[in-house]
């Protein structure tokens, strides 16, 4: 389906996150799942073509739009996609992805976010929060530094708004930073998360990180069912 850039804009040091408006259509799909955009008559071109996939950000009870985020590389698509003016079109489809919430809302829920990893957790809490879901979940959010942590502060308001969300942030690598500055490990883990051990754990991050927390996670005894990944 056609849709229009509504908006962009860059909401964190190097991430850009761009709205789409759907032009009176409605894309059904699951908090967590991804779409394909392709662009028309883009900018610049490479050998990995002009469509690309991106999770989506918003919430399924947000119709007539779509929200995405991505960290801004020099790729063809992406540098395409930047210089994009609002009003320009694109062509959406193929909603996939099995990285959802869980059916049974009595579980509680940990997810572990590493950079730009954080988008399919952005429409999971936008959604629990919207429906007022059963759902307890604790975020565990990394990144280098505040001036990179994309959402720092809809995550924070998502906080304050929701006894049933908690989020802990922790940026490696900023001197100014006056919170967690620790990598998430074990004792992390241990400090942040209540019962760890009866928890389910969803990891979206670069994949060198995803394996290291489900290594971690492995040698906290947590059974390989309880935990779910998914690659940025």
């Amino acid at each position: 389906m056609k849709a229009k850039i509504s908006s962009k804009q860059e909401i964190a040091k190097g991430t850009l996150i761009v709205e789409f408006d759907l032009l009176g259509q409605e894309l059904n799909f699951a908090a967590g799942q991804y779409f394909f955009i392709s662009l028309p008559k883009p900018a610049h071109t490479d050998q990995k073509g002009s469509r690309h996939h991106f999770t989506i950000v918003n919430a399924p009870s947000q119709k007539g739009k779509i929200i995405m985020a991505t960290r801004l590389t020099d790729s063809a698509f992406k540098k395409s996609l930047n210089e994009m003016k609002t009003g320009d079109e694109v062509e959406i489809e193929g909603i996939s992805g099995d990285f959802r919430l869980p059916k049974d809302e009595s579980l509680p829920l940990v997810f572990i976010a590493g950079g730009i990893g954080i988008t399919p957790f952005m429409s999971m809490m936008s959604y629990a929060l919207e429906k007022d879901l059963d759902y307890k979940i604790t975020l565990l959010y990394s990144n280098r530094d505040l001036e990179s942590a994309a959402f720092y502060n809809q995550i924070r308001q998502i906080d304050l708004k929701s006894p049933k969300i908690e989020a802990v942030f922790t940026m490696t690598e900023d001197e100014e930073w006056q919170g967690e500055k620790s990598q998430i490990n074990e004792n992390f883990i241990r400090k942040y998360v209540n019962k760890f051990e009866d928890a389910i754990y969803m990891i979206a991050s670069p994949p060198a990180m995803v394996e290291a927390m489900k290594e971690i996670l492995l040698n906290l005894k947590i059974p390989n069912k309880n935990i779910i990944t998914e690659n940025f």
